[in-house]
């Protein structure tokens, strides 16, 4: 029964530890959605990267890359070829970026700087008038945030990682001086025995070299009874030396 209590306790502590980030995180999805459905906005293809996914839309996707904007414009046009030529597809797959990279960044940071951090710049980040106006423009922007999104992400577990492993290797140290240190104080109280560099306890061979005999405690006396002092004269308990 202890051990079931403990494992629940355990369970909560650990719900409780995430379930910030999980709310945070549901609040990022909803405010995107909300505002998405609420906000009465066409999406816009200021720059031309519709007309761009269209005419590639049944090609291979096999061209070369300059970059994020073309890596940017073959993921449109395999968006059409699943979901047609609708410019309101386009919206969605924008909202979908915004909430992913949103995400991302609030764990990347997280791991990084703190949970604080994370907290204080996704929301500002989550409320920054250009960063909504995106979700109706088809722009790489919120592509290449992904991109830098997933970056920190990895940047934070390597980091994390690294953390974790010099914290466990300053423990196996300490365990290691500690055990040291208790075979040191266990061959202090045994003769014959040395500790080596490695910590290992090693049994001495007798010296065969003849060594002065082990000290002896002596006490000093007289050997004879002093001789009784002409002086002294008992005194009886009848005699009165008043008179």
């Amino acid at each position: 029964m202890m051990t079931c209590r403990r494992y629940i306790i355990t369970g909560m502590n650990k719900v409780k530890k995430w379930l910030p980030d999980l709310v945070w995180v549901c609040v990022i999805a909803g405010s995107r959605i909300l505002y998405f459905m609420n906000a009465g906005k066409a999406v816009a293809d200021t720059y031309g990267y519709y007309e761009q996914g269209v005419q590639r839309a049944w090609e291979n996707g096999c061209g070369p890359w300059a970059g994020l904007s073309d890596a940017y414009v073959w993921t449109l046009s395999w968006l059409y070829r699943l979901m047609g030529n609708q410019i309101k597809t386009v919206g969605v797959y924008q909202l979908t970026l915004q909430i992913l990279w949103l995400t991302l960044l609030f764990a990347g940071i997280s791991m990084l700087l703190g949970r604080k951090a994370g907290f204080l710049i996704s929301g500002i980040l989550m409320i920054f008038p250009w960063v909504i106006r995106t979700i109706f423009v088809v722009s790489p922007e919120n592509y290449g945030m992904l991109h830098f999104s997933a970056l920190l992400v990895i940047l934070g577990v390597v980091c994390r990682k690294k953390s974790n492993d010099g914290k466990a290797t300053e423990r196996i140290e300490e365990n290691q001086e500690e055990g040291q240190e208790q075979i040191q104080m266990e061959a202090d109280k045994e003769e014959g025995y040395v500790i080596t560099q490695d910590g290992r306890k090693v049994k001495l061979f007798d010296n065969p070299l003849p060594l002065p005999p082990k000290h002896v405690k002596k006490t000093m006396g007289f050997d004879f009874q002093s001789p009784r002092d002409d002086f002294d004269y008992q005194v009886e308990d009848r005699d009165d030396f008043d008179y």
